[in-house]
């Protein structure tokens, strides 16, 4: 779909996702000038037989968002057309960001932050409901904050169905079956198929309380007699405020509140109310009680230089007499006093970011991840404009493996200050850990177009275009970074790796050497550096010298015995000895420092299964994986493979069928369905997934070679001969099965 140009004007450009309506796109409209950006919404039946009913459906949405993109809070429709029976809707490109990105940097939102969604949220709905529409799919990601002015737009209305009782066809809606909402922000009535306008207003309140809470809605407790969520908790709000959101989501239709106004009416009654509460509070404190918390200050300032009293019950302290003062005096103390005090709120705010910054960076440096963060979470509350708080949190995410949230960071920091060079060069990163390859490299080529001296970004271009499988490119980069910075042995590192790539096994075995020999010196001169003890000993370990590797990363635990990387990797190097029980110790560490590190949990369920040969405590290794982070393939694709070796096979081919969706040219992923499919006789299939992964490696004997099989099995021995021969073409020594060819 990429690049198709749709009515001879929308060129696609990005894939944005996936509803129950079809999919949206990115699009650039070419005939109009500059080519502005557009979404492309494509509606797409399942079959040709709910087509009329799709069609009708497709334009009573049309219609319905002209009218609804009259409201500037959402998106306006452009056009709408079908091609090749499949229509499509043309809207407002909203350029921002989704609440759900705040959510991710900003963990909370206070419950004036709240107040302030509510309102506009409401007020946008309020709009909708009087067009007669249901929305139904209310969530963080459908709120945009526009870049342009901050005002947040409600978006993708793909789902939305007109509210025509008399018209209503419950027939016709079971024969489309489009799932139009998510879970976790579907009220009963919605998921029964009888959506309701409070439909929306629960979906809100969830929302909203998803905001204070900090959880997704399937992390909050739910009442399991009421069926009411329980969240109070954990958030810090007013119990009017609480109130409000409690009634919104009532699992009743009937106890909820059945219109937006009601709520606007509420909600604008109960902030009148905390605002007329805090002017009250500040009105009854006296001159006389300020005075009283003055001397109480001022005493407490005073006993910090003196010794220590210990009370004990049935003691009676002896009272202190205050020398009598004169009023003019006590003004003077008071003066004092008050310019103490306003000296130290003035400096106080300007050195505690400052420190917390200081903080984090050395709580990094030194591998403590989760208390990095934090400390960078205090920068940012106190300045939230600060950009090196916001680089710093990045840092700390994207070291923690939760790159999502660490781009969403950068992002902040880059809104900030656009053309910093380092932020743009680990943005760049945490996008390849994401395996978005050619966003990982535009962000390195942006980097070092504001500074073309910056060899960490060449040297991570490098890294990119190797995922790219564009290796000439980049060992060029990596000449480039090494040219930058010849003692950096990361870059001597990075250019043996893409001579492995590109079949120069003898260069690359010397610039590793190189590369141990910089190590070695950087180390004699900075002993303490953990993370230069790791590196080398991952340089050792692709020159399968071992025993030396443990030596690196022993010296590394020495330094710093909460290093997760050290262990992690001083269990690899176990695990290549042969030596299991050590290897899985060493994971079990790492997984105690960081339990959330789905690469040692990867690694663990690797070793569980590839070397100890217990598939069933791999599985559950795996299923770890997928459970911290279920877009990594590869956790799929090894549970698929050890579920195989247990001839579980139904549920092998699902957990490859997982790993496909995320990552189609798998080929590793295509083999291991296909095996699994010819175990179960399903030979045409199998044979269909062995051309698929032959396709993405056609010079891998074993795809060829487990193709012949199939053939065999399938009764085409000519064709059999024919792709078993293509085997040994690539290797003459790979073992064929007896008389394969015969």
């Amino acid at each position: 779909m990429l690049g198709k140009l749709l009515a001879g004007r929308y060129k696609v450009i990005d894939h944005l996702g996936e509803g129950g309506f079809g999919k949206t796109y990115l699009a650039e409209d070419h005939k109009l000038p500059g080519n502005p950006k557009c979404v492309v919404k494509q509606l797409k039946p399942l079959t040709p037989k709910v087509l009329p009913t799709a069609r009708r459906l497709f334009d009573r949405e049309a219609k319905c968002l002209q009218d609804l993109g009259k409201h500037d809070r959402i998106p306006q429709l452009f056009a709408y057309f079908d091609e090749e029976e499949e229509f499509y809707l043309v809207e407002e490109y909203i350029e921002g960001n989704p609440l759900s990105q705040e959510l991710n940097i900003y963990d909370k939102l206070s419950e004036g932050e709240i107040i302030a969604v509510l309102q506009e949220i409401l007020s946008i709905l309020e709009f909708v409901h009087e067009q007669k529409v249901i929305h139904r799919d209310i969530k963080p990601s459908n709120i945009i904050r526009r870049k342009q002015d901050g005002k947040l737009v409600l978006i993708d209305f793909g789902s939305v169905k007109q509210l025509s009782l008399q018209n209503f066809n419950p027939h016709e809606q079971e024969q489309l079956t489009v799932a139009i909402s998510t879970a976790g922000y579907t009220p009963m009535e919605q998921l029964q198929g009888k959506p309701r306008f409070s439909s929306d207003i629960y979906a809100l309140g969830i929302t909203a309380i998803q905001a204070l809470t900090g959880n997704n809605p399937r992390d909050l407790q739910w009442d399991t007699n009421t069926g009411q969520v329980i969240w109070h908790h954990q958030a810090s709000v007013s119990s009017q405020i609480a109130s409000i959101l409690d009634k919104m989501v009532r699992p009743s239709l009937r106890d909820r509140y059945q219109s937006v106004a009601e709520v606007i009416d509420e909600l604008r009654s109960c902030t009148k109310l905390l605002t007329e509460a805090t002017q009250v509070v500040s009105e009854i404190r006296s001159p006389s009680s300020a005075l009283t918390e003055t001397r109480q200050e001022a005493s407490v300032v005073a006993s910090t230089n003196s010794p220590a009293v210990t009370s004990h019950p049935g003691t009676r302290l002896p009272t202190l007499s205050l020398p009598t003062l004169k009023p003019w005096q006590w003004l003077v103390c008071l003066a004092g006093i008050t310019a103490i005090l306003g000296v130290v709120e003035l400096i106080y705010p300007l050195l505690r970011p400052i420190y917390q910054l200081h903080r984090g960076e050395q709580l990094l440096e030194s591998q403590q991840l989760e208390d990095a963060l934090e400390s960078f979470q205090n920068v940012i509350k106190i300045k939230p404009k600060n950009a090196e708080g916001w680089e710093g949190r990045g840092d700390a995410l994207r070291q923690l493996e939760r790159n999502q949230a660490a781009l969403a960071a950068y992002d902040k920091a880059l809104y900030l200050r656009p053309n910093d060079s380092e932020t743009l060069n680990k943005k760049g990163r945490a996008l390849y850990k994401q395996g978005k390859y050619e966003e990982a490299l535009s962000a390195q080529e942006k980097a070092i177009k504001f500074d073309s001296n910056n060899a960490r970004a060449w040297s991570d271009k490098g890294i990119a275009l190797i995922g790219l499988e564009r290796y000439e490119e980049a060992l060029q980069a990596f000449k480039k970074a090494k040219k930058l910075k010849p003692q950096d042995p990361t870059v001597w590192q990075n250019q043996a790796l893409v001579l492995e790539y590109l079949k120069r096994p003898q260069e690359a075995i010397e610039v590793y050497e190189e590369a141990v020999v910089t190590y070695t010196e950087s180390l004699s001169a900075n002993p303490k550096d953990p993370v230069a003890w790791v590196d080398r000993g991952g340089v050792l370990s692709k020159l399968q010298r071992l025993e030396e590797a443990l030596y690196s990363y022993e010296k590394a635990i020495e330094v710093n015995p909460k290093f997760y990387l050290a262990w992690h990797n001083k269990g690899n190097a176990f695990y290549f000895l042969g030596r299991y029980d050590e290897a899985l110790a060493a994971y079990d560490q790492a997984i105690e420092i960081r339990p959330k590190s789905y690469l040692t949990w990867h690694s663990r369920g690797s070793l569980l299964a590839a070397g100890k040969k217990d598939f069933e405590k791999a599985i559950k290794s795996f299923d770890k994986v997928i459970e911290i982070r279920p877009s990594f393939y590869h956790g799929w694709r090894d549970r698929g493979l050890a579920l195989s070796k247990l001839e579980r096979y139904p549920e092998a081919i699902a957990s490859f069928d997982k790993a496909l969706d995320i990552q189609p040219n798998d080929a590793q992923s295509w083999v291991g369905r296909g095996i699994a499919l010819m175990k179960l006789e399903r030979y045409r299939e199998a044979l269909a997934a062995f051309d698929r992964a032959k396709d993405i490696q056609p010079n891998n004997p074993y795809i060829w070679a487990n193709r012949g099989l199939v053939l065999e099995k399938i009764g085409l021995p000519k064709e059999a001969g024919d792709s078993y021969r293509e085997a040994l073409r690539i290797d003459p020594k790979f073992p064929l099965p007896t008389q394969a060819l015969e």
